[in-house]
């Protein structure tokens, strides 16, 4: 069999696969090889991990094929030929990579394994793309990474009344929510898996969405990408839903530029600290009625980042996480800090502006 393609069309349906290629050992990782009508579909399953990928290639094809190639090598080959049309003749024993004129030429044998089937299903929902892209783009980048407690290494979906409400938490100081409206028709409920989450966020990829959750998986199907996912079986705790609903208070207004600009001044300043626990903090104090920010134990620089609403004695947050947060909003943006009325030894407050639709719960530092 043969195909004939550019080369930015396959990198492009490589792409979403080679980021989950991961397995190590003695064996070589395989990327399945289908031909499917005007179609060839590259597959890949991470035993592992539970995770599989099917990007699927418009090409014609003169013949049926379902092989297996090295995962690692094949997307680095094709990835350093040049930029024109490629050839790829798929005989018995291997796969004949070269351009059109014959002067690259490379051949690569296949693996002795069978590509994973891709998996059907006719249930679930279809939620539009783009809600989901941004969903998880505001959320993923804030899961744990510790494996410790493997529900903090998710993002919490919840699909219901034409919005999606998502939550990701590092369990220990952090915790981001919001809402994307979206059009959706039926209710669902579930966990992904960071990694999962932030490839979805960070994809181009904005066409309908069809989520199916099936019995041992749960899969996000796109019209050219289909990804199977282990499901979660767990939940946050209770506590996670007494943060977002409890009472607040706004104690002051920030401007978002002003802020993150100081948080940067503040990080080459640190350098100077020695004590590491301090290193990384930064103090929001009361000054007249303006708000500053300063490094803990040394005021001698400070900045007006806005003003207060309401009296407060000295805050102290980690700068690193506050900035991450700044991130994802807009340099114009307000931001408001409101203290939760809660009784706990180290005080929680919610970062949010008015003009998006999420907020962050933050942990005082002492």
């Amino acid at each position: 069999m043969k195909i004939i393609t550019k080369k930015d069309d396959l990198k492009k349906v490589l792409q979403p696969i080679v980021p989950f290629i991961t397995e190590k050992g003695l064996h070589h990782t395989s990327l399945g090889i289908v031909s499917s009508g005007s179609q060839v579909i590259f597959s890949y399953y991470g035993e592992s991990s539970g995770i599989g990928v099917w990007s699927s290639l418009n090409s014609p094809c003169d013949g049926a094929l379902s092989k297996c190639i090295d995962a690692n090598i094949f997307p680095k080959v094709i990835d350093a030929f040049p930029d024109e049309d490629i050839e790829i003749t798929f005989n018995e024993e291997k796969a004949i990579i070269q351009n059109l004129d014959k002067k690259h030429k490379v051949s690569l044998r296949y693996i002795d394994n069978v590509p994973e089937s891709e998996p059907s299903s006719n249930t679930g929902i279809s939620v539009p793309g783009k809600s989901l892209k941004n969903a998880l783009k505001i959320s993923s980048p804030f899961v744990s990474k510790s494996i410790v407690n493997p529900v903090y290494m998710m993002v919490h979906l919840i699909l219901e009344n034409n919005n999606i409400k998502y939550y990701s938490t590092d369990g220990h100081a952090r915790l981001i929510y919001g809402i994307e409206p979206s059009e959706i028709l039926q209710n669902m409920d579930l966990y992904i898996p960071g990694n999962v989450a932030e490839k979805i966020g960070k994809s181009n990829d904005e066409m309908p969405v069809h989520i199916s959750l099936l019995e041992n998986f749960m899969v996000f199907r796109y019209p050219s990408l289909t990804l199977k996912v282990l499901p979660y079986v767990g939940k946050f705790p209770d506590r996670v839903k007494e943060y977002i609903s409890c009472q607040t208070i706004d104690i002051c207004s920030l401007n978002v530029s002003s802020l993150a600009h100081s948080l940067d001044i503040l990080t080459v300043l640190s350098g100077e600290y020695v004590d590491t626990h301090y290193k990384d903090m930064v103090k929001i104090s009361i000054e007249n009625d303006n708000v500053t920010t300063s490094l803990v134990n040394n005021e001698e620089t400070k900045f007006v980042v806005g003003t207060r609403i309401d009296s407060f004695e000295p805050l102290q947050f980690n700068r690193s996480l506050v900035s991450e947060f700044l991130s994802i909003c807009s340099p114009s943006d307000t931001l408001l800090i409101s203290k939760l009325n809660m009784d706990t030894t180290f005080p929680p407050y919610k970062f949010y502006t008015k003009e998006r639709n999420f907020a962050m719960i933050l942990t005082e530092m002492k």
